[in-house]
Parts: C-alpha cells; sequence; structure tokens
C-alpha cells in the first residue's frame, strides 16, 4: 500500500552530488589552513559615536580618531521601548481589574427562594 501521508523533500539541484534526500550527512572535510590576523577597518568608512557625558558640562564628546577600535559604541534605545511596554502593562491591569469588578456575580444574583412554598 501508499502511505496515506509523504514527508515532503527538497527537490535536488541539478549539478549536486549524489547524496541521500532523506538525510544529508555531514561532509568531513579537513582542517582550514590559519588565518591571517584580522584586518582592522578603515577609520574613514566607519560611522562614529559619541561618548556620553564625558565632554565639556557633561556633552557627548566625539572621538579623536575614528579608526579608534576602543571608542565608544552606539547604545539601542531600548528604555524608552520598555517605557512604553510599562504604561502598557498598567493600563492592562487595571482593565482587567474593571472588568472583572464589573461582571455579576451567579450566586448573588439568583432569586431567593420563599418560605413555605411547595416545589
Amino acid at each position: 500500500g501508499v502511505p496515506h501521508q509523504i514527508s515532503i523533500r527538497k527537490p535536488v539541484k541539478k549539478a549536486s552530488k549524489a547524496a541521500s534526500r532523506v538525510a544529508i550527512k555531514p561532509k568531513y572535510k579537513s582542517k582550514p589552513k590559519e588565518k591571517s590576523p584580522r584586518r582592522r577597518p578603515s577609520g574613514t568608512t566607519q560611522s562614529v559615536a559619541s561618548v556620553r557625558g564625558a565632554g565639556q558640562d557633561h556633552a557627548r564628546l566625539r572621538p579623536k580618531r575614528t579608526s579608534d577600535e576602543k571608542k565608544a559604541k552606539t547604545k539601542p534605545a531600548i528604555g524608552r521601548l520598555k517605557k512604553a511596554e510599562r504604561k502598557v502593562m498598567t493600563r492592562k491591569k487595571a482593565a482587567v481589574a474593571r472588568a472583572s469588578k464589573a461582571k455579576p456575580v451567579k450566586r448573588a444574583a439568583a432569586p431567593k427562594a420563599r418560605k413555605g412554598r411547595k416545589r
């Protein structure tokens, strides 16, 4: 019989070597040759971040050389996002509380049974 569901396999590229279509085995390679030491990026092409509060009157200080590798890096503006998230969460909490307060309670809403009445 034919299986009800078959696994979808990637079509093999025309110029590729013959290999198992189910499991692609790792090709065992010889160790790569030693690389030459890392080239530093050219100073003229780099964008520069200024050091916060390092300048006069705690202003930003631009580095003298753009090629300096130990210069300040730009920091992601995450504080603003966190602040917005906090604001949203407090609003949500209040909304949930308001909704649960307004929900009618079943046992309190049920009419009271009269005494001396047969059922």
